[in-house]
């Protein structure tokens, strides 16, 4: 019965092993670019040349 159970979670483990990795680099693969307010970027800019 032990043994069936260790096989079990071996299994699920090393799944998750190969799974986990390719998700996460599908995530960021898939996400979208954060907007930039440009004009926003030219004020703070402005303001820290004078």
């Amino acid at each position: 019965m032990i043994q069936t159970l260790r096989q079990k979670h071996r299994l699920v483990i090393y799944t998750l092993a190969i799974i986990l990795p390719l998700v996460f680099i599908a995530g960021l693969a898939v996400r979208r670019p954060i907007p930039v307010n440009r004009q926003m970027l030219f004020s703070l800019f402005e303001r820290n040349q004078r």
